[in-house]
């Protein structure tokens, strides 16, 4: 930094007046060192030395850069009149004369931040892993300084590496979710827990924002058949689950669409396995109020016989009971073999049991249904008859109840192994 030493300072005595050509001279401070002193701020042209006084005793302007330093005033004919030593550039401001220098000789744009003494350089705030920065060298205003905070999807997918987490976004893992309407295949959005309303029987479960690991827990709003499916839906035992209302399940993404059931809790506390009975898995329940059919489709493979349950079982009318069997999961049934004759109406229901043997053996002789039921009056009817699916050497996967109008009654069909 240049200082001005003094705006046309002029050398007068005691009374007043000038010492005609007065000289000063200009030295490191505590020293006899000269230093250099400057007509102009921009230190192009020096001063003799000594700086000469004209003959009113004023003296052109000086510049001066070093700081502090020391000056001797004298006369013309040498005689001392004043010495100073440690004058600063800025005076009382011991060191930031030279501060200021090292500031003054800065060139560019930028922050200016003090590193050492009398040291300074210029910064400039810069972007890093998901930061981001606008106007970094402050010329326009002050630095704009950006965090990148991650959306919920890229939560869930959990990729990136840099971007910031809101709780906001966080929440997606685990808050709760919009109600899934049940159909053939769901799909959860964000957050880690589900209603699932509706009575559509479900076969795959996917995430919307599918990412390996992820999970969540599932609560069934009423009853509803989750299908096993040995890529989709792997349910506990490879078997299906038929749910009641405020039933829980934990699904888990193992690997792309493969969705495991980890844990299944029925809402009256009971394990899963009260589903079976004496090694039976209830496969589902059809209630047979109304219409000439009720079928049970999606029986997963693996089972020896279809045990089912006749529970006060009845028709408007009149008919015989049948029971069919298929091998494409009810796009076509073989011939329905009677179990009942001419006597089920809505006063005589009718309760007890049908047994259908071997359904994953190739013969069709060996799918017989067998049964044992009575009805109201006490009357015994014990019957067999094949049941043999279209293609007769595939393995059942569903079955169909039929004969007249239901009125009453519930069917109850479970899986033997």
């Amino acid at each position: 930094m240049t200082q001005l030493f003094a705006a046309r300072f002029q050398a007068l005595d005691a009374n007043g007046n000038p010492y005609s050509g007065a000289k000063l001279y200009f030295y490191q401070s505590g020293t006899t060192t000269a230093i250099s002193v400057y007509q102009d701020a921009a230190k192009a042209t020096p001063h003799a030395s000594p700086v000469v006084a004209d003959t009113t005793g004023t003296f052109a302007e000086i510049f001066i850069d070093t700081d502090p330093y020391k000056y001797l005033l004298t006369t013309s004919a040498g005689v001392n009149i004043e010495t100073v030593d440690a004058v600063p550039l800025l005076a009382g401001a011991s060191g930031v004369g030279a501060d200021l220098t090292d500031i003054e000789a800065k060139t560019g744009t930028g922050i200016l931040a003090r590193w050492a003494s009398n040291s300074w350089t210029l910064r400039t705030v810069t972007a890093g892993n998901g930061i981001s920065v606008t106007n970094g060298d402050g010329v326009a205003g002050n630095p704009t300084v950006t965090l990148s905070t991650a959306s919920t999807t890229e939560v869930l997918t959990g990729t990136d590496t840099v971007k910031a987490v809101t709780p906001d976004a966080l929440a997606a893992l685990w808050e709760k979710g919009s109600d899934v309407a049940s159909d053939a295949t769901i799909s959860l959005g964000e957050g880690g827990v589900f209603h699932i309303t509706g009575t559509t029987t479900i076969t795959d479960i996917d995430f919307g924002t599918a990412k390996n690991g992820r999970r969540a827990w599932l609560i069934f709003d009423g009853a509803l058949i989750l299908t096993h499916n040995a890529t989709t839906l792997i349910l506990p035992g490879a078997a299906n689950i038929t749910t009641a209302a405020n039933d829980r399940a934990l699904v888990y993404q193992d690997s792309s669409d493969n969705v495991y059931v980890l844990a299944y809790i029925k809402a009256d506390g009971s394990p899963i396995a009260s589903s079976a009975i004496g090694g039976m898995t209830l496969l589902g329940t059809l209630t047979t109020t109304s219409g000439t059919t009720q079928s049970l489709t999606s029986i997963a493979s693996g089972y020896r016989y279809l045990w089912c349950e006749i529970d006060g079982v009845s028709f408007t009318s009149n008919v015989s009971l049948t029971v069919a069997t298929s091998s494409s999961n009810g796009a076509a049934y073989g011939t329905a073999g009677t179990i009942v004759s001419a006597v089920c109406n809505s006063s005589n229901p009718l309760y007890g049991s049908i047994l259908i043997h071997n359904i994953s053996s190739t013969i069709a002789a060996a799918k017989i249904a067998s049964s044992n039921i009575l009805d109201s009056a006490g009357t015994v009817f014990s019957v067999s008859a094949v049941a043999s699916p279209t293609n007769t050497a595939a393995v059942v996967d569903a079955i169909r109840f039929a004969g007249g109008t239901f009125d009453a009654g519930t069917i109850r069909v479970y899986g033997v192994k």
